[in-house]
This record gives structure tokens, sequence and C-alpha cells, in this order.
């Protein structure tokens, strides 16, 4: 493990902030990331992301809130019940 994956792992190991993101898949759901305190130019969090390449290995890196999956991310919260309400009214079924 480099070193820079070394400093990455131990700020991830001691964020202790968590950002919620809300996300669609086959619907839409919240997933849970490490905030890393900063912002980018633009104003968005960043945050540390974990991948374990399929268990051959662990890597650490940053990035914008809205790259944390493949799916489509719309909106992030720092408080998980409104990400799960966001969640709801997208999920529900609107009748006319």
């Amino acid at each position: 493990m480099s070193i820079k994956q070394k400093i990455l792992k131990r700020k991830y190991e001691k964020c202790n902030k968590y950002i919620y993101i809300v996300c669609q898949w086959a619907k839409w759901g919240v997933i849970k990331e490490k905030w890393t305190g900063k912002v980018n130019e633009n104003g968005e969090p960043l945050i540390i992301k974990y991948n374990d390449h399929n268990g051959e290995y662990d890597s650490y890196y940053t990035c914008c809130w809205f790259n944390a999956t493949s799916g489509i991310t719309i909106a992030y919260y720092f408080n998980k019940n409104k990400a799960e309400k966001l969640c709801q009214l997208l999920n529900s079924e609107v009748r006319i």
C-alpha cells in the first residue's frame, strides 16, 4: 500500500461524520459515506471512498459526493432521516 493510500486509510478510519447520498439503481435508496470535512471549488462535499476491488486489495480515494456510485445521485444530507424521507417520497406511487 502506497503512502498516499495509508494516509487516506487513516483519514477514512478517523472520519466521524457521515454524508447520506440519495441514489437510484432499481429504486431510490441511501448510501452512507465518510465525509472528509472538505468541499471542492463549487462547495460540494468531498468524501473518502473505499474500494476493496472484489477482495483483491484495499484502496481509498477522495471524490465528490455525486461520484460515490455508478447509479444516479440527486441529493445529499448530513441527516439520515431526511435522506430516507426523500427516498420514501421518490419511491411512492403518485396517483392522480
